[in-house]
């Protein structure tokens, strides 16, 4: 299956070059013109690739990115400075996130494109059946998300848990609407 390319200035480049690098398997739902990432049914292990937050690239090995092509920036810099092991890896976990979250909410403008999702689904499922976690801005099923949210280690300790899915949905619609930059700083007043 191949996906339509995009070259006009500032959509993804969403050729079927590029989206065979990113999944193994498309499954295609609904009429939108968005793929939600899946992997082949036997194949084990962490192989896909992610998009960059800062330069949009799509790499292997995010941390390792991270640390060599932006180590410079303020947000990476402050990350990597924190004493704790355990704080760096959270820190660069949740700026893969990021850059993932700005990368599903510009195929969710676009209407087409491959839509990255935390946890591949077992049956074909749409694109509009996906929500971010509020606080880790991972996609999941909107039937998971309570689920994952009762343990997202992302989760500020006095936030209570409660209306999920209303802070998902609020989160979505500021980053098709608005522009991922102003839904991330949104998610981080809700915080």
């Amino acid at each position: 299956m191949e996906l339509p390319e995009h070259r006009q200035s500032g959509e993804l480049t969403t050729s079927s070059a590029v989206a065979d690098e990113m999944v193994t398997k498309f499954e295609t739902v609904g009429d939108l013109g968005i793929t939600v990432y899946s992997k082949l049914s036997g194949e084990k292990g962490k192989n896909r690739k992610l998009p960059c937050y800062f330069c949009d690239k799509i790499v292997h090995h995010m941390p390792r990115h991270l640390r060599r092509k932006h180590g410079s920036l303020a947000e990476v810099a402050a990350v990597c400075d924190k004493s704790s092991k355990q704080d760096v890896i959270r820190g660069l976990h949740m700026l893969t996130n990021k850059g993932t979250f700005k990368y599903n909410c510009r195929v969710l403008r676009q209407g087409s494109g491959v839509l990255l999702v935390a946890r591949s689904p077992k049956n074909a499922r749409s694109a509009t059946d996906f929500l971010p976690c509020p606080s880790c801005l991972q996609f999941f099923l909107r039937i998971e998300l309570y689920r994952h949210c009762q343990h997202c280690t992302f989760w500020p300790n006095d936030v209570p848990r409660k209306e999920i899915l209303a802070m998902a949905r609020t989160v979505l619609q500021r980053c098709v609407s608005d522009g991922t930059q102003m839904s991330i700083e949104f998610v981080g007043k809700i915080m």
